[in-house]
Order: structure tokens, then C-alpha cells, then sequence
């Protein structure tokens, strides 16, 4: 999404109503549904401004990523699409970051789990003999 968001905004400059009618259209599950949370929010803009919009689609999500993304709410629909860009790039490359640590973490994990269960597996045959 935030590629997608990047490449609109630095390419086109596709104002943010169009953009995330398209990314909703563009896009699935959770993903989908946070843009269509922003797209129908964005009606209500008079009585709300776009950080809070924002900050509220991103509530579902886990607190790692809600943090990251909350950096985008005071900067899109705000400034220039260049400014707009840029905090999205640098949005872009953090989420990747956590979704690196993410696979690490994981990776490290199952390698706890495959030699817990070799120890336990052992310590069973020593029992039953």
C-alpha cells in the first residue's frame, strides 16, 4: 500500500480521495479495508481533520505498525506532494525494517522450537526405556 501511495503521489499526484478509492479497489483484506476506512472518512473532513481520520483506520492494526503509520496523519492531504512522498518513503522503508526484525524473530523462534522439541523428544525415549 505505502508503495503503491508513493508511486501516485510522486508520479501523478493523485489527490488523496481518488488514491484510496483506488488502492481499495487495487487491494485485499485488512489493507483494503483501511483504505476504504480512510476513503469514507474522507467525507467527513469538515468536521474532522485527517490525522484523526487516520489515527482511526490504523487502530486495528498491531501497535508496531500503528506507530510507524501514525507518522503519516499530520502529513498527507497537508503538504505538497513532494513533502507527502518523501514521509511516505521513509514510512516505507520503517515498515520494511519491522518486517525484516519480524522474519528474524521468527526464524530464531523455530530454531528454539525444533531443538525443545529434540530435548523433550530424547528426554521421552530415555523415560520409556
Amino acid at each position: 500500500m505505502l508503495s503503491m501511495i508513493e508511486y501516485e503521489l510522486s508520479r501523478f499526484k493523485t489527490p488523496l480521495p481518488e488514491l484510496f478509492v483506488m488502492l481499495e479497489s487495487e487491494l485485499a483484506g485488512e489493507t483494503a479495508a483501511l483504505c476504504r476506512a480512510v476513503g469514507e472518512g474522507l467525507s467527513q473532513l469538515g468536521e474532522q481533520d485527517f490525522s484523526a481520520l487516520w489515527a482511526d483506520a490504523i487502530l486495528p492494526l498491531p501497535e508496531k505498525e500503528r506507530y510507524i503509520l501514525r507518522s503519516l496523519g499530520p502529513v498527507l492531504g497537508r503538504y505538497g506532494a513532494e513533502e507527502q512522498t518523501r514521509a511516505v518513503a521513509l514510512c516505507r522503508r520503517e515498515m520494511e525494517l519491522s518486517r525484516d526484525e519480524a522474519r528474524a524473530q521468527t526464524r530464531e523462534r523455530g530454531r528454539i522450537c525444533i531443538a525443545l522439541s529434540a530435548a523433550v523428544g530424547a528426554m521421552l525415549s530415555i523415560l520409556l526405556l
